[in-house]
């Protein structure tokens, strides 16, 4: 289950329960950074709930759910991610997975509008939502450095990257929305990559 996390106290002892198999947490920032993204009050309301599900599982006796945090990077959270990433491992988590966000503009998606109008008849209108902003103004140098700091750290758990993506190629992620920062794509969900895929702007090797 994805979750913003604000319900999981109350909602722990059922979770537990039940056998819940993986319950994964948005968390952008540490106090305040992540409150600024989320709203106020909600880093408060993921701690308090990762520590009431830990407390019951280990009453219970239940590996169950298995816990993990997801962190998207915006213009907001990339200078905190070191921070967010060490903070985290407090949660006794599975997986920390970074988001690296799906972002695109207009000329792009007016473009996959088109083709998917004259190919198919569909108007299509999935991608507008990622046309916010979020993505400019990031460091890529500063975030390339991040990037590997985060990725060499080693917690006895999973640190992923999702999309996979080499911390030098950043700044073509962030900025060059006609190509893909990789060679192929591997997971046709993805939005960045469907969207080129249907452009035949990347190889559709899955």
């Amino acid at each position: 289950m994805n979750t913003n996390g604000t319900f999981l106290a109350e909602n722990a002892e059922r979770i537990v329960r039940e056998k819940w198999g993986g319950v994964y947490v948005s968390l952008d920032g540490v106090g305040e950074v992540n409150d600024a993204i989320r709203g106020q009050g909600t880093y408060r309301r993921v701690v308090e709930g990762f520590q009431a599900l830990n407390r019951v599982k280990e009453r219970q006796g239940s590996k169950l759910p298995y816990l993990g945090v997801v962190t998207t990077i915006s213009n907001l959270s990339y200078l905190h991610l070191e921070q967010t990433v060490r903070e985290a491992r407090q949660f006794k988590l599975s997986w920390h997975v970074i988001n690296l966000g799906t972002y695109s503009n207009f000329a792009v998606v007016e473009k996959q509008r088109l083709f998917m109008r004259n190919s198919f008849g569909i108007e299509a209108k999935c991608l507008e939502g990622f046309t916010n902003g979020y993505n400019e103004g990031i460091d890529a140098e500063k975030f390339e450095r991040i990037l590997k700091r985060v990725q060499s750290l080693d917690f006895g758990y999973p640190i992923l990257c999702e999309p996979f993506l080499n911390a030098e190629r950043i700044e073509k992620y962030y900025t060059d929305f006609d190509s893909s920062p990789n060679d192929h794509c591997i997971r046709p969900g993805c939005g960045r990559c469907y969207q080129l895929m249907l452009l035949g702007r990347v190889r559709k090797d899955f």
